[in-house]
C-alpha cells in the first residue's frame, strides 16, 4: 500500500532534499497512525504538510500528488480529489499517458460506488478497463518480454507492470476474483507468467476500492 503522510516545513526552500525527504518520511506516518486511531486531525495535517511538499518539492510531485488523492479518499472527499486531479500537467505521469483520465475515472466510480450506484460506477470502471487494454496493446512486446524475466523485483520496478496491476485489478472488481484468478493461473501454466507475480496481482485484489493506493 502507498505510505501516506506528514512534518514541519515551514522554513523550507525550495527543493531542499533533506526537508523534502523528511516530509516524505514523516508524512507516511501520519496516516499510518490514522490506521490504528482512526482519527481525522491526522488525515487533516496531512493535508497541509502534503500541500507543502507540493510546492517546494519537485522530484516528489508525483508521488505526493498520488498520496494526497489517497488521503482524500481516506475523508471520503471525492470532489475535492476530481478538482485536484484537473490540476494535474498531462505530462506527469508520461510513461502511462492514459493516467491522468485513469485517475479521473477511477474517482468518480468510487464516488458512485460509496453512494450505491453499480451502474455508474461499472460505467467508468469498463472505460478504466478499455483504456488500460489498448495500453497495453499498443505495448504488447514490451509486456511479454517485461513478463520472461525472472526476478519479480525487476518486474515490479518497471512503469509497465502498474498498467498490468490495474488491469487485474479493474477486471476482478467488473467479473469476479476468482474468474480472473482462474485466468491468471491459465496464463502460469502456460508459462507466460511466473508463479510469483501471479500470486501478486491476486493478492492486490483484496484492496478496498474506497481507498485509493495508487493503482
Amino acid at each position: 500500500m502507498l505510505a501516506l503522510l506528514f512534518v514541519q516545513c515551514g522554513n523550507l526552500a525550495v527543493n531542499d532534499s533533506s526537508k523534502c525527504d523528511v516530509i516524505n518520511e514523516k508524512t507516511a506516518k501520519l496516516v499510518y497512525d490514522y490506521y490504528f486511531n482512526n482519527d481525522l486531525l491526522l488525515l487533516d495535517s496531512a493535508l497541509i504538510y502534503i500541500d507543502e511538499g507540493l510546492k517546494k518539492c519537485n522530484k516528489y510531485e508525483k508521488l505526493f500528488s498520488l498520496r494526497k488523492l489517497g488521503v482524500l479518499s481516506l475523508k471520503q472527499n471525492y470532489n475535492d480529489a476530481l478538482q485536484f486531479i484537473e490540476s494535474f500537467d498531462e505530462n506527469m505521469f508520461g510513461e502511462l499517458p492514459y493516467f491522468k483520465n485513469f485517475l479521473n475515472n477511477r474517482f468518480i466510480a468510487m464516488q458512485a460506488h460509496f453512494v450505491g450506484d453499480s451502474v455508474t460506477r461499472n460505467s467508468y470502471l469498463n472505460e478504466i478497463v478499455a483504456e488500460i487494454d489498448l495500453f497495453l496493446s499498443m505495448n504488447d512486446k514490451e509486456i511479454k518480454a517485461l513478463l520472461k524475466l525472472s526476478d519479480v523485483n525487476e518486474i515490479l520496478e518497471n512503469p509497465l507492470t502498474t498498467s498490468l496491476m490495474q488491469y487485474y485489478y479493474y477486471k476482478a472488481l467488473l467479473e469476479g476474483a476468482e474468474n480472473v484468478k482462474v485466468k491468471l493461473n491459465l496464463l502460469y501454466r502456460n508459462q507466460m507468467i511466473s508463479e510469483e507475480f501471479k500470486d501478486i496481482l491476486i493478492s492486490i485484489f483484496d484492496e478496498d476500492f474506497l481507498v485509493f493506493v495508487g493503482f
